[in-house]
């Protein structure tokens, strides 16, 4: 199509390149949007599936049945975290 529209064009220089120009700048045009929508669609692909696997394990994690130990977790407020009192303690024992 672009060999006989340039061989047209190279002919008639007004038709022929002009149809020619148009017919690839649509073409590319298309291309472009094709592959911005392929690469949104990628990425967002990519984000779903790792917000999805994140959410999975925290459902089995809540759910007990994979063991709290393979998450990092902080401890609880309620708790001391240090049993002992430390050397120097002023405090009362």
């Amino acid at each position: 199509l672009l060999l006989t529209g340039a061989i047209k064009g190279s002919r008639s220089m007004h038709r022929g390149g002009l149809v020619v120009a148009q017919v690839a700048a649509v073409s590319f045009f298309i291309m472009l949007l094709f592959g911005a929508t392929a690469y949104l669609a990628l990425t967002s692909g990519v984000l779903l599936t790792g917000t999805g696997l994140v959410l999975l394990g925290w459902n089995l994690v809540g759910r007990g049945r994979l063991p709290a130990g393979a998450t990092p977790q902080a401890a609880p407020l309620d708790e001391p975290i240090a049993k002992e009192p430390l050397k120097g303690d002023n405090s009362p024992k």
